[in-house]
């Protein structure tokens, strides 16, 4: 009994190590940006700030922080800051 729970132990122990291994390798390179595992589908940009009509779905990935949307170059910038069209 005593060597299920220690097998139970060192398995339970890999997986919340590997999981936590592998959510710090996830790096968002951009300024303002963040990861997450369930991000908008429809992810504001300097051609629509405030999108509507999307899907209830996620993404996982890198999103602008609250506030920013995404610019030109694909970076996140604040929406005052978008090119005039």
């Amino acid at each position: 009994m005593n060597q299920i729970l220690a097998q139970m132990f060192v398995v339970s122990y890999c997986l919340v190590f590997t999981t936590t291994a592998h959510a710090q390798e996830i790096l968002c390179l951009g300024d303002g940006e963040f990861h997450t595992f369930c991000g908008p589908i429809c992810e504001p940009t300097c051609e629509n700030p405030k999108p509507q009509n999307c899907s209830s779905q996620c993404l996982e990935g890198c999103f602008c922080s609250v506030d920013l949307v995404r610019g030109p170059g694909h970076i996140c910038i604040p929406p005052a800051q978008c090119p005039l069209v």
